[in-house]
């Protein structure tokens, strides 16, 4: 028997330090922030990132030796504002509150700046999706940009459905209009569907530790989430494309499906309304096994 893929640990969640800073001054004031904003705040392993499409407005991380966070945000998204100074790529702060400060003035045009050079569509797409399936919808969305470890890719979103009776989550890929990159998507979408569930057994546990926590820790610190409730060891794991504004006639949809047809694992498909909402299971599709 060949062996499976390697398994490296996966963790998400605030410390508690994190946790009970961003409940006092600096940290309540910077979470009101991103929400006056709307901005999405998704949480890593002790760092946060609040997104405005895909492009990260800020990238909150704890420093435990300092007792205190650092936000990290792009040069580029800092064009024409005061707080753009000769460095690299990433501009590093300390968050004391004459920074937050001098951040508050400038977010507005930072947010300009990311809408008008650095929001893509499949950016906004992938914000749509986020919005439409906050409530009221058969799943709800916990995580973005999903980093595969120890390979150069990301799922775009992680979901969870809200039927308790058959739990399930959600690795989907979404792909806009005509994009070629989806001849590509299922091979991609089954190796996260390895490191989500690498024996077919379901979720790992470490995986649904940490989202029990982040639904968790999100509702606490006043954002949606799904309810932590939903979230279970060995509960199933589906890949899903998703399609935004695509044509089911699509040549590459048909050399899409063509290609998951031959994968170990199964990949479904479905497509997103106007709204972004991802439709219950019985309006996906699959390809036919060859």
């Amino acid at each position: 028997m060949e062996p499976g893929p390697e398994v490296i640990p996966f963790w998400r969640g605030l410390s508690d330090e994190f946790m009970a800073w961003l409940d006092g001054g600096s940290g309540r004031r910077l979470l009101k922030l991103f929400a006056k904003h709307d901005l999405d705040v998704r949480l890593r392993d002790d760092s946060l990132n609040a997104y405005r499409a895909q492009a990260s407005v800020a990238r909150i991380e704890w420093r435990s030796r300092k007792r205190a966070p650092q936000l990290e945000i792009a040069r580029a998204y800092l064009a024409d504002t005061r707080l753009l100074s000769d460095g690299s790529q990433g501009q590093v702060f300390d968050v004391s509150d004459e920074f937050l400060d001098s951040y508050e003035q400038n977010l507005p045009q930072i947010l300009k700046t990311i809408d008008a050079e650095y929001a893509s569509p499949e950016g906004l797409w992938e914000a749509k999706c986020i919005q439409a399936n906050s409530s009221g919808a058969p799943f709800r969305i916990v995580d973005r940009q999903v980093v595969n470890p120890g390979q150069p890719s990301r799922l775009d979103l992680l979901a969870f459905s809200t039927n308790r009776e058959r739990p399930t989550a959600l690795a989907i890929e979404l792909k806009r209009d005509l994009d070629n990159r989806i001849q590509d998507v299922p091979v991609q979408l089954a190796r996260y569907l390895d490191m989500l569930d690498p024996d077919g057994s379901g979720l790992r546990s470490d995986v649904a530790e940490s989202y029990f926590l982040v639904c968790e820790q999100l509702k606490a610190l006043g954002r949606t989430a799904p309810d932590p409730g939903l979230v279970q060891t060995n509960m199933d794991v589906i890949g899903v494309v998703a399609l935004a504004n695509y044509n089911p006639k699509s040549e590459l949809l048909g050399r899409a499906l063509e290609s998951a047809g031959q994968l170990a694992r199964q990949i479904h498909f479905c497509f997103l309304n106007e709204q972004g909402v991802l439709p219950p299971k019985s309006h996906w599709f699959v390809a036919v096994r060859s």
